[in-house]
């Protein structure tokens, strides 16, 4: 659903800036897809806003950061 490496996932959850994983069993984890699709609109509302001294050019910004490949 991402393209996100495990190794960012992880570093980001250590963060707190990523959904927390539930435990399935002793070794297994899982993401509740809708955290993950609301995280996914967040972020995407975040880099779509302009950003000061960088021209504000929100829709290049959008297709040089995809956040989640198209079905």
């Amino acid at each position: 659903m991402t393209r996100l490496s495990q190794t960012t996932i992880y570093r980001l959850r250590r963060k707190g800036k990523f959904p927390s994983p539930i435990t399935l069993g002793e070794r297994r984890i899982a993401y509740r897809q809708s955290e993950i699709e609301t995280w996914l609109e967040q972020r995407s509302r975040v880099k779509a806003a302009p950003t000061l001294g960088r021209g504000g050019d929100s829709e290049q910004d959008a297709r040089q950061y995809p956040l989640w490949e198209e079905a």
